[in-house]
């Protein structure tokens, strides 16, 4: 599930070590008929629209069947989706 990656991976990976103690694997899904979909959201702020969902697009967000960027402003070369919300940005 995890490849050794350096600082924040490898064998002093404590997510790495959680996953593994939780029993946590990954499996190829079955896109056959009435297989599964997987549709994947990520929340963002518009600073990071070219960064950010930017990465995700060129890695994790190609192996889901559908991607959908949640933002503090619309932006369709995203494809983003202004979504407010109450309280400060963090």
């Amino acid at each position: 599930l995890c490849e050794p990656i350096g600082p924040s991976g490898g064998p002093s990976d404590t997510n790495l070590h959680g996953l593994r103690e939780a029993g946590v694997r990954a499996a190829p899904i079955d896109a056959g008929v009435g297989g599964t979909s997987v549709l994947c959201l990520m929340y963002t702020m518009s600073e990071a629209h070219a960064t950010s969902v930017r990465a995700a697009r060129e890695t994790w967000a190609n192996g889901c069947d559908g991607f959908l960027a949640f933002s503090t402003s619309d932006d369709p070369r995203i494809p983003a989706i202004s979504l407010p919300h109450d309280g400060e940005e963090s």
